[in-house]
C-alpha cells in the first residue's frame, strides 16, 4: 500500500487548522537542501495519537494512523507516494524547514524540522517537528466567542490572508519557525523504526 510521505501527512493534519504561515512561490530551492544531514535509511513513522501498532510487521501492513513512509539519506523515498502535486523540499537552517505544497495552487506550506537523535554515523534518526505558524494561537475564549483562528500578534514580515498568513521572505519565515516551537506544546514527532522490506 502506498503512503504519503510524514511531511506530507503532516501538511493534511495541518489542513483546516488556521494560524498557518505559507507562501504563494516557493522560498526555497534544491540548491537549498545541501548542508541538511543525512537521514538513516530504512522505514520512518510518525504515529498519530494512540496509534498502536507492531513496526516488525511488513511495511503493507502498518495502518494509515503510523504515517509510515520509506525514506534514504535525502528524505521520504520518491516512488512511496500517489502520484499527486504536492512537493516537498527539506531546506538547511536551524531548524530544518520543510516546504510543502503545489504550484498550480501557488500555495507552499512550512514546518520546522528539528534532529533529536542520530546514530553512530550520524545520520538522524528522530525529529521533532511543528508547524510555522503566523503568531501565538488567539486565546480560547476569544477564539470561541468570534469563531477566529488567526493570532492576534501577527509576526513581523507576515500578512494576513484570512485565516491564515502570507510570507514573501526567508528571513520572516525562519523567524516565525523559530518562534512557532513555543507555540506548538505536541510537537509531532517522526523517528526511524527499522530496516526496510526487501
Amino acid at each position: 500500500m502506498l503512503r504519503r510521505p510524514l511531511v506530507l501527512a503532516l501538511a493534511a493534519l495541518l489542513g483546516g487548522c488556521g494560524n498557518i504561515v505559507y507562501s504563494e512561490a516557493p522560498l526555497f530551492s534544491r540548491a537549498d537542501h545541501a548542508g541538511v544531514p543525512a537521514f538513516r535509511p530504512g522505514l520512518w513513522a510518525m504515529p498519530e495519537p494512540n496509534c498502536d501498532f507492531d513496526p516488525a510487521l511488513p511495511f503493507a501492513a502498518w495502518p494509515s494512523c503510523a504515517n509510515g513512509t520509506p525514506m534514504d539519506k535525502r528524505g521520504p523515498v520518491e516512488g512511496s507516494v500517489k502520484k499527486s502535486s504536492s512537493e516537498y523540499l527539506i531546506a538547511a537552517g536551524d531548524p530544518l524547514i520543510v516546504q510543502h505544497g503545489a504550484k498550480d495552487e501557488h500555495q507552499f506550506f512550512y514546518t520546522a524540522l528539528k534532529p533529536m537523535a542520530f546514530d553512530a554515523r550520524r545520520r538522524i534518526t528522530g525529529a521533532e517537528m511543528w508547524p510555522v505558524q503566523c503568531g501565538p494561537p488567539p486565546p480560547g475564549d476569544d477564539a470561541k466567542a468570534t469563531n477566529r483562528r488567526l493570532t492576534l500578534e501577527l509576526q513581523p514580515g507576515l500578512e494576513a490572508q484570512g485565516d491564515n498568513c502570507l510570507v514573501r521572505d526567508r528571513a520572516a519565515l525562519l523567524a516565525a519557525a523559530r518562534a512557532s516551537r513555543a507555540w506548538s506544546p505536541e510537537t509531532i514527532t517522526a523517528r526511524w523504526m527499522r530496516e526496510g522490506d526487501h
